[in-house]
């Protein structure tokens, strides 16, 4: 991580709407410590930033409208993610492990988190959620030890129950209050209903 920098990915027109690489990714993570996506970029695939270890902050563009599953996973010094403002799905594991994030504020346009997809962010303190979502997967905030009054969107599916599993905090549901101490390992299938 000794030489910083910036890295934009711009891709002919004829690539340009989905970011697909194999294996591990790119690897050209030594270099950058920020990472800002081209407009035009509809999809990002599985896995495709995952690993990169100087990495401190996403800036997606608003043409993104899902992000693979584990795309960013164990990116641990990642701090900071820009959200574009057309982003529909946040796959399984996208940001697993992404131990430095602190906040997050989600577009009014996403509908789907994925499973897992932001557990172990153990420095993350809020989460920003549109009025309204489809589904939040099963752990999708676990271990998310610093995380504390979060207020729910109204969502189409019931929310898993292992959703925000973590040491014990109040997750605001409209007019109500669910107090959250059930640990991961417990929290088995069971569900609470957040209906639109």
């Amino acid at each position: 991580c000794t030489i910083a920098g910036d890295l934009g990915i711009n891709f002919p027109d004829r690539v340009r709407t989905t970011i697909f690489v194999g294996g591990e990714g790119l690897h050209t993570e030594a270099f950058f410590d920020r990472l800002v996506i081209a407009e035009g970029t509809t999809e990002i695939g599985s896995r495709v930033f995952s690993n990169w270890e100087c990495l401190k902050e996403v800036s997606l563009p608003k043409s993104l409208q899902t992000l693979g599953d584990g795309a960013f996973v164990n990116c641990s010094k990642l701090e900071k993610v820009n959200f574009g403002s057309g982003l529909v799905k946040i796959g399984d594991g996208a940001f697993h492990s992404c131990s430095k994030i602190r906040e997050i504020r989600l577009p009014k346009s996403l509908r789907i988190i994925g499973e897992d997809a932001f557990s172990y962010c153990k420095a993350l303190e809020s989460v920003e959620f549109p009025a309204r979502m489809d589904s939040i997967g099963r752990n999708a905030f676990e271990d998310c030890k610093m995380l504390s009054g979060v207020k729910l969107p109204k969502l189409k599916d019931p929310l898993p129950k292992s959703a925000f599993c973590s040491k014990g905090f109040d997750l605001e549901v409209g007019d109500s209050t669910l107090q959250i101490t059930v640990p991961c390992y417990a929290a088995g299938t069971a569900e609470a209903t957040v209906s639109a």
